[in-house]
């Protein structure tokens, strides 16, 4: 199992939810680091940020939104 935070493109004026999300997997594997980076993509005005986790390891490459949803991080502290 693999932590990362699904968002919408920062980089777009209108970003569709449409579209798959942009997938950041840039920090250590563990829950509580994965919960503190997207509070700060929060922060800093990423829209849409969502804790999911990966269970094929990132061999699929590209996850939907359908996919992030059914595979949400739960705060367990």
């Amino acid at each position: 199992m693999q932590y990362a935070i699904a968002h919408l493109d920062p980089n777009e004026d209108n970003p569709s939810m449409e579209e798959n999300p942009c997938i950041n997997v840039d920090f250590e594997n563990e829950e509580e680091s994965c919960l503190e980076a997207a509070t700060m993509m929060m922060d800093e005005g990423y829209k849409m940020v969502t804790p999911f986790f990966i269970e094929d390891g990132g061999k699929a490459g590209t996850y939907s939104w359908e996919y992030v949803n059914a595979h949400l991080v739960v705060r367990t502290k």
